[in-house]
């Protein structure tokens, strides 16, 4: 047989199989909800990309698809992950409240934070979440998470921000004095310090808009990160994860140099949790520890303070629901108590 009618049967051979992958990628799973159809290896990202830049946003993008479907639950394929959309108060109430759909994510995009495995509370579940969650929220609530500790590192933000506010005299958008506000009070319980680093908080707020709550297309299709590693955003999370890494590696350094048998923030309790653990049969490590940090950082940079935002951003849209918001407030805590009651205590 000639080399050359060799090739041609190769060559036929591998178009062969690459149509039945890809004729497999458009099939959908049985009992699938409805949606549109897929595009072989990408599914809909491309589609649903399109749709959100018309609509001006995602969710408006999911409603369109669930007007179009005329159903409450739209099921789509982004990449190679199967995503299943949900509406309404009722079947959220029904899907948040299930064992089933208690998981998180386990995905590339979800690894490639944690060096590749899973690690932290954020994306974790089973017994390891339980495990370290209650760790957590144990540990920070000892070191004044809900109680006066943290009340009056929020008031000192709260003095601060205003402070800078009246500085700048002119209009504003809260976003950065509420992130450096909401990560000064997490990292004081978290490191025992104040967090400090603005060109790092802007890379966050750069790690938010480069990827959508799916993770984007670094997610969908990882693969991809070779021919386009800036496009994708590979290069810009990389070069935060690297960062991150550091400043807590060598925050956990310095408490390793520096600690006594009294714990003064989250990093001194999981230090003496590590040494009372055995060392061949524990989930509590460094690189853990690491994850558990970057959760808490990540939770300071966006989630808490984009929702902090968001609500600034409302009352100003309706200014009678700010009025009630305001006059709760006050019944709650009456205006000019709090630096009476911090003499007298």
């Amino acid at each position: 047989m000639s080399l050359l009618l060799m090739s041609w049967y190769f060559v036929c051979f591998v178009t062969i199989i690459l149509l039945l992958i890809a004729l497999r990628s458009c099939r959908k799973p049985k009992n699938y909800p409805p949606g549109p159809k897929w595009i072989p290896f990408v599914g809909n990202t491309y589609q649903l990309a399109k749709l959100s830049s018309n609509k001006d946003g995602q969710y408006l993008a999911f409603e369109e698809l669930r007007q179009k479907y005329n159903s409450d639950i739209i099921g789509l394929k982004l990449g190679r992950e199967y995503v299943v959309i949900v509406f309404g108060n009722d079947l959220l109430s029904e899907t948040f409240h299930r064992d089933e759909f208690q998981g998180r994510p386990d995905n590339f995009f979800m690894r490639l934070r944690t060096m590749g495995k899973r690690r932290g509370i954020t994306m974790t579940d089973g017994d390891f979440w339980k495990v370290h969650r209650s760790f957590a929220v144990r540990h920070l609530k000892l070191l004044g998470l809900g109680q006066r500790r943290v009340d009056e590192l929020i008031y000192d933000e709260y003095q601060l921000m205003i402070q800078r506010l009246i500085d700048t005299m002119e209009s504003v958008t809260p976003t950065l004095y509420l992130q450096s506000a909401v990560m000064n009070v997490l990292w004081e319980l978290t490191a025992g310090t104040k967090f400090d680093d603005p060109k790092l908080l802007t890379l966050m707020r750069k790690r938010s808009s480069a990827f959508d709550m799916a993770g984007g297309l670094l997610n969908q299709m990882p693969w991809i990160r070779y021919l386009a590693p800036i496009r994708t955003g590979y290069s810009l999370i990389t070069d935060i994860n690297q960062q991150l890494y550091s400043l807590i590696s060598n925050n956990i350094a310095e408490h390793k140099r520096t600690i006594t048998d009294s714990t003064r923030d989250f990093i001194d309790a999981y230090l003496h949790q590590m040494k009372k653990e055995e060392i061949n049969n524990t989930t509590f490590t460094e690189e853990q520890l690491i994850a558990v940090c970057l959760d808490l950082f990540i939770a300071g940079s966006s989630t808490t303070s984009g929702t902090l935002d968001f609500a600034i951003l409302a009352m100003a849209r309706w200014p009678d629901v700010q009025a009630k918001i305001q006059s709760i407030l006050d019944e709650i805590q009456p205006p000019g108590t709090y630096l009476t009651a911090e003499k007298n205590s």
